[in-house]
């Protein structure tokens, strides 16, 4: 009777470790984000905020803690304060929004190139997953501008190369254009579409662009890039004027 007592009495621990893997991927992910964005002030801030959040997180662990140029003797001055999924979503929200908004608009950061930039995207997006914050609004609508943006660059390439090759449809040309016009509802066309836009191509013409019509069906279905050349190197023209 006695030890159930001891049991009943004793304290509730609350789970933090998931709160715990949550801050850590703050403090790896956003200082690195606000590192590419050369933001030295706001990559200190953020540090800051996320260590004290641990803090508060482990209160039940640490007597101690130190990090980022401060020290917090927690234990003794606070027992019952702990960090709450929806604090940390405060916390993080306009963090979210502001980075997932950087990738998604300043577009072709200099020196990291459209992988890193889709890695970054992904690690931000998995950030909102385990905040349960994906469905916010704002970081939804960014995250589809920021794929739409890279849809019509598979778009704009696929003309490229046709100019390139000295094809001067206009037909073609007026068949893409509204295609290729991002709006606030803007949705990426599908390959019938695309393919029906192409519709008086050649065959030769038919077989010069089609890599790039499966690089711009796996880009929209996966977010991926098919091959590291697509909407960047030409292909070689050699066979197809011979």
């Amino acid at each position: 009777m006695q030890a159930d007592r001891n049991r009943t009495n004793r304290p509730i621990e609350p789970k933090v470790g998931v709160v715990n893997y949550v801050l850590i991927a703050l403090l790896v992910i956003l200082p690195t984000v606000f590192g590419f964005l050369q933001m030295p002030t706001e990559m200190g801030v953020i540090i800051v905020a996320c260590s004290l959040s641990l803090c508060f997180a482990n209160l039940n662990k640490i007597q101690s803690f130190k990090g980022a140029g401060f020290e917090a003797q927690m234990r003794e001055a606070v027992q019952e304060a702990y960090a709450t999924l929806e604090a940390l979503q405060s916390l993080a929200r306009p963090l979210l929004r502001t980075n997932i908004a950087n990738i998604a608009f300043a577009n072709r950061w200099d020196g990291i190139g459209k992988e890193k930039e889709h890695e970054l995207m992904n690690d931000l997006s998995g950030l909102a997953v385990s905040l349960e914050m994906d469905q916010d609004p704002e970081i939804t609508s960014m995250r589809r501008q920021f794929y739409n943006l890279y849809s019509v660059d598979h778009l704009r390439f696929i003309l490229h190369v046709l100019h390139s090759a000295g094809v001067t449809s206009e037909t073609v040309k007026t068949n893409m254009q509204p295609l290729m016009e991002r709006t606030e509802t803007y949705v990426p066309p599908s390959v019938p579409i695309l393919r029906n836009a192409l519709l008086s191509l050649t065959a030769p013409q038919w077989e010069l662009i089609e890599p790039y019509i499966l690089d711009y069906e796996h880009y929209i279905g996966t977010h991926t890039f098919r091959r590291p050349e697509a909407t960047e190197e030409l292909p070689d023209f050699t066979a197809f004027h011979s």
